[in-house]
């Protein structure tokens, strides 16, 4: 009788866990808290709607390949991808804004008209970053971090100096180029990490190599499909999802996991993955004795910092986008020291766009493609259009608006530059809540961000989300 295991939680993690598991053999159930799996990429549907309610951006599909390779699957058996060109834009100032280019001959003339000498330097530079991309995935991404023996490897002892682990970003990518622009192009990847260039190793221009020579990619139908994808790959292999469940404890005995609990059923085990956040399960679902971390030692942590996402609708299309779009017109140092060094509510926040519907018909139709900010420090905003009138909730949180003929759908984040600490008093939340609810004048800092005197938004709700 093969062995039960249950898995908590049907994010990226836990799904490819379970899959990996019911592949050898196991009995496996995933329990999720959630109506529907993804975690943080899951979906929202309401009135019609779809919302992607988490990661706007694809890159790496070398990976994601290599996933479904382990079941001698292919990715496009799931679902299609489309390689976006220009792959972004980046506004620096009204009139003034870079397309990145997916074509390399075409990206080493743009910087070329930034910097006389600049594309030699990219060329150099991504050499160096596709070397770490090789190494730093296929040789460290991929061990399992059970000893840290497993990397008393002299290939990769050898490769620390090459991989420029000493060294930091910022100065990096100082040392072979001067636009600040382009500094600001190849910087903002590491902002994906919930770190400042400062402060991250130069080894991440791994980043830069993901971004700018593999391409940025969108899964047709939305980010969602590769959940969806997941999702039916794990039970043609006999995974079985729960949704709605809860799980409030892990039964430990003799050191071994007997039960989990969630609040409408127990389940017998032999064993449990945990796919939620580390510090939950650790304080929260373990009893005390069986912890592997005090207190104390999570409030010393410093977590990686989160951000505010806000759903808005508008009466309109918005012009002059693509499909990614970041704005850097504000002070990018400023913004980063106000986050990591300072945390606070940054006093003037760069932010990210992504209008799904100039790449994907089906969100013209109604489809709602949400997206993520990319960092606390860049909000996210993403758009569809829909020709539906009446009053419609949108999700989280909620506004409403009354659609005219052709509506936007629009899904702002903003960056709150609060490190989502677990050791947040209820105090400190009541604070931060507090100066959230100046979000409410969102509305009108996009007016005047987007130059247009309309006053397209109804605000329905001000409420929030962290996530």
């Amino acid at each position: 009788m093969p062995k039960k295991v249950i898995v908590i939680g049907a994010g990226f993690a836990g799904i490819a866990a379970a899959s990996c598991l019911a592949q050898k053999g196991y009995d496996v159930t995933i329990l999720e808290k959630n109506g529907t799996p993804g975690g943080r990429c899951r979906k929202f549907e309401v009135s019609g709607f779809t919302f992607d309610m988490g990661p706007s951006w694809y890159w790496m599909p070398d990976v994601f390949d290599q996933y479904f390779a382990l079941f001698g699957k292919k990715t496009s058996d799931y679902y299609d991808l489309i390689r976006l060109d220009p792959a972004y834009s980046i506004f620096f100032g009204k009139n003034d804004v870079m397309k990145i280019p997916a074509n390399m001959s075409e990206l080493e003339a743009l910087f070329e008209s930034y910097e006389k000498g600049s594309s030699d330097k990219l060329r150099q530079f991504l050499k160096e970053a596709e070397y770490k991309y090789e190494v730093g995935i296929n040789e460290m991404v991929f061990k399992p971090s059970h000893s840290i023996f497993e990397f008393a490897d002299l290939r990769i002892l050898k490769s620390m100096f090459r991989l420029q682990m000493f060294q930091s970003m910022s100065s990096h990518v100082r040392k072979l180029f001067k636009n600040q622009k382009l500094i600001e192009l190849l910087e903002f990847p590491v902002l994906f990490l919930g770190a400042t260039p400062q402060n991250t190793p130069a080894m991440y221009s791994l980043m830069n190599y993901a971004d700018l020579s593999l391409g940025t990619w969108y899964p047709k139908g939305g980010m969602h499909k590769i959940i969806e994808g997941m999702v039916s790959l794990a039970e043609e292999l006999g995974v079985k999802f729960l949704y709605n469940q809860t799980v409030e404890e892990i039964i430990i005995s003799d050191g071994t996991a007997k039960e989990v609990r969630t609040q409408t059923d127990t389940f017998i085990v032999d064993a449990v993955v945990a796919g939620a956040d580390y510090h939950h399960v650790d304080q929260e679902i373990l009893a005390p004795e069986n912890r592997q971390y005090t207190e104390k030692y999570w409030d010393k942590r410093t977590m990686a910092p989160s951000s505010l996402l806000f759903y808005l609708g508008v009466n309109k299309k918005l012009k002059n986008l693509l499909h990614h779009n970041l704005f850097f017109d504000k002070d990018f140092n400023k913004h980063a020291h106000e986050i990591y060094e300072q945390p606070q509510w940054p006093s003037d926040p760069l932010f990210y766009v992504c209008v799904t519907s100039k790449t994907d018909e089906a969100s013209a139709d109604g489809y709602f493609l949400g997206g993520r900010s990319l960092s606390p420090g860049v909000a996210a905003i993403s758009a569809g259009a829909s020709d539906m009138s009446g009053w419609v909730l949108l999700g989280l949180p909620g506004f409403a608006y009354l659609s005219g003929l052709e509506a936007a759908w629009i899904s702002v984040g903003l960056c709150t530059g609060v490190a989502l600490n677990w050791w947040l008093s209820a105090k400190r939340l009541r604070v931060y809540s507090v100066q959230l609810e100046d979000a409410v004048t969102v509305p009108a800092y996009l007016q005047r961000r987007f130059n247009d005197p309309t006053p397209w938004l109804k605000i329905f709700s001000a409420t929030f989300i962290l996530l």
